[in-house]
């Protein structure tokens, strides 16, 4: 049994006394419950940020195919979710091509899909997420669950799609489609990527958007209308 000895100080007279080095630390398991639950240090919840930017979840670079989706961070400031910022993006409706007005354009939904979408891109550049972007537009417009797939696959998760119906694109000018049309890009289609393909929504300006915009829509998509 050690023995406690006091502190003597000349100064300060005696204290408490010491403890030996090797006594048992009983606040020890205390401050390991307070530091687990420190925001700063580690995450408990898994993904809750109060300002929507979730530090630590596994980075999106990490994740297989740029495809699985992320669960979305809670936010209880919704005015910092960068999500909810409109952009200044100019949709239009305006149907060009006859042929698409006799297959039933669904001018609400596509004007929908499109302002989503679009507030969700950038000029800046694009997040390598087409895939992701375009059907997490998709399902927050009401238009259809999200499923898994690459860019290419998007047109045979609409080929079953009731809300979308696919349009003949010969002789079409891509960029004369009003909002709303998802176009989809085979692997190594239009100097798209081998692996994935490519898709994004036409805005109905001449641009179309994926997580960036893009101004000049490329020949060689297959189309898909809002119907």
């Amino acid at each position: 049994m050690p023995t406690f000895m006091p502190v003597c100080n000349p100064f300060f007279g005696c204290g408490m006394p010491q403890f030996p080095p090797y006594a048992i630390d009983l606040f020890m398991p205390l401050n390991n419950t307070f530091s687990s639950f420190n925001p700063f240090i580690s995450n408990p919840f898994g993904g809750f940020n109060i300002f929507g930017s979730n530090i630590f979840s596994t980075p999106n670079s990490t994740l297989p195919n740029y495809d699985k989706k992320p669960v979305k961070p809670q936010n209880i400031f919704g005015f910092l979710n960068s999500q909810s910022v409109k952009n200044d993006i100019k949709i239009n409706t305006t149907l060009k091509l006859p042929a698409l007005k006799d297959a039933g354009y669904n001018k609400q939904k596509g004007e929908k899909l499109a302002r989503i979408i679009g507030s969700r891109s950038t000029e800046g550049g694009f997040d390598n997420y087409c895939a992701r972007n375009v059907k997490e537009a998709i399902e927050d417009a009401g238009l259809g669950r999200y499923e898994s797939g690459h860019g290419y696959q998007v047109a045979d998760i609409l080929a079953d799609n009731k809300n979308f119906k696919e349009v003949s694109a010969k002789n079409i000018d891509l960029s004369s489609l009003p909002a709303g049309c998802v176009l989809v890009y085979d692997r190594g289609v239009s100097g798209y990527s081998s692996q994935y393909g490519h898709t994004e929504i036409t805005l109905g300006n001449g641009t179309a958007a994926s997580g960036g915009i893009t101004h000049n829509i490329r020949q060689g998509a297959r189309v898909f209308m809002p119907v």
